[in-house]
């Protein structure tokens, strides 16, 4: 199940591609994955972050697989090799890493300052107080419970009955709090057709809800850069679907629509009216979309499971 778990990925790391012409931007079978990593982001915090979250699912990944978390991050070369290159772009320093080995796990930012950049503790994010950041922290908690229970579905036929089924299935090491109330998220589910995870936030707006896979921010404090992001995390739910259904990612972005796991895969870009890019390997056993976005920067991607932005 190495690529189910592959895919849970979506939770966060540091890819960034220049974005062409429909017929630019897209990689051959068999190019060098390393050849679009860079160091790039919104802002040396937020990579941090994507770095520190990207270990975490890469711990996750890990358990999955060996049933306890490594005794270093150099393990995780087993998971993927660049992993254990990640360090803090502020001070590149490797992050700071503490386990008991099968309940708990520790991931910190390296950087002497204070504060730093903060830590990851068992899958939940713990980032200095910032409430601007709480949206998209609070965002990201449910885009990865949305991609966990797109595994979920693919393994099991079904959607979870409550998110601790996930916690149990090894998908989510626990369930997160939404940063701002510190409260669960509220799930709710038919069992088959629809599923949606609303953030507990008791204001309104709060943060918005995910049904089907599909974000719904507010749209007073959304733009076209986070209704592309948007978009992308739904297509890469859908791939894990995809995925736990025909044990491998579509040749086309289209099998998403004549599968079935997703009708509306054909949204495009809010900002320039174009499809995603997409590209798999030969074996479909990884996988790239793009923003379209015709000038630099784009919106960013998402490469087997893992974000950009």
């Amino acid at each position: 199940m190495k690529r189910i778990a592959a895919a849970a990925a979506l939770l966060g790391t540091v890819l960034v591609l220049s974005c062409g012409s429909p017929s630019e931007g897209l990689m051959e079978p068999g190019t060098d994955a390393s050849q679009i990593l860079t160091d790039g982001g919104p802002g040396e915090a937020s990579a941090c972050h994507s770095n520190m979250r990207a270990l975490s699912e890469g711990l996750m990944m890990f358990f999955g697989l060996e049933n306890r978390y490594p005794d270093s991050l150099g393990e995780l070369v087993a998971i993927d090799p660049r992993l254990v290159l990640l360090s803090c772009p502020s001070c590149s320093l490797p992050y700071l890493y503490e386990t008991d080995g099968f309940d708990n796990y520790f991931i910190g930012c390296p950087l002497p300052d204070e504060p730093n950049h903060g830590y990851m503790e068992n899958g939940q994010a713990f980032w200095p107080p910032d409430p601007s950041t709480w949206p998209n922290v609070c965002h990201g908690n449910m885009i990865g419970m949305s991609m966990a229970i797109a595994m979920f579905f693919g393994q099991n036929d079904r959607y979870p009955e409550n998110l601790d089924e996930l916690v149990n299935q090894g998908l989510i090491p626990q369930q997160p709090f939404c940063p701002a109330c510190s409260s669960l998220y509220i799930y709710s589910t038919d069992g088959q057709n629809t599923y949606t995870i609303v953030c507990p936030l008791p204001v309104d707006p709060n943060h918005g809800w995910i049904t089907d896979g599909e974000c719904s921010w507010p749209p007073d404090t959304s733009g076209c850069t986070d209704f592309c992001h948007s978009n992308m995390c739904c297509l890469a739910s859908a791939m894990a679907m995809y995925y736990g259904r025909y044990n491998r990612y579509p040749e086309e972005l289209s099998l998403l629509g004549t599968s079935g796991t997703m009708e509306n895969w054909d949204r495009p870009c809010p900002a320039c009216g174009r499809i995603y890019h997409y590209w798999t390997d030969e074996e479909g056993q990884i996988y790239l979309i793009q923003c379209p976005l015709p000038w630099d920067p784009g919106h960013g991607s998402v490469y087997d499971g893992m974000i950009s932005w």
